[in-house]
């Protein structure tokens, strides 16, 4: 999908069935460095967060995130990339 589209903000899980989110996002950023992303995971550790921010990842967030503060971490992803 990035291949053929480039999105204002990428939200992904760290947990899917084929690959981890930190493997699609190194793919991901080879093809397009400038693609926000926000990483939501049930398993947040130190290490985790701190691989995904060497990945490029703006925020890793537990998925026991409050909506409203989901909603203020997606408006500043993206507010940085207008």
């Amino acid at each position: 999908m990035v291949r053929k589209k480039n999105y204002s903000l990428v939200i992904i899980d760290y947990k899917m069935p084929e690959m981890d989110g930190l493997s699609v996002i190194k793919t991901m950023k080879e093809l397009r460095p400038s693609i926000p992303v926000i990483m939501l995971t049930a398993f947040l550790s130190t290490e985790l967060v701190e691989e995904a921010l060497k990945e490029g990842v703006l925020s890793v967030l537990s998925k026991f995130i409050w909506p409203d503060e989901l909603l203020r971490q997606i408006g500043a992803a993206v507010g940085k990339t207008n």
